[in-house]
């Protein structure tokens, strides 16, 4: 049977303490190191003009023929998947 000693028991709770949320904006520390081992830890918000190209270029290319064939496609394939249509 394992008895936990009070450092462990202590690193236990700290550990617990970490997945709590935080008011404000303070990050938790989990969060943190999740940041650090994805590598975004200092990765930037896109600026306005970076999100209105991208937003652009999004609604014109789901107005593409190409884009139209392909969910055509995929509603049909899965419209037969599900046995919906033969």
């Amino acid at each position: 049977m394992f008895i936990p000693n009070d450092r462990s028991k202590k690193r236990l709770i700290e550990d617990t303490q970490d997945w709590q949320p935080r008011t404000g904006t303070t990050q938790s520390r989990s969060f943190r190191m999740l940041a650090q081992l994805t590598g975004t830890d200092y990765m930037q918000d896109p600026d306005d003009e970076t999100m209105k190209r991208a937003r652009e270029k999004f609604l014109t290319e789901i107005q593409s023929p190409r884009y139209a064939r392909l969910r055509d496609w995929h509603h049909e394939r899965s419209a037969r998947a599900l046995n919906i249509k033969s």
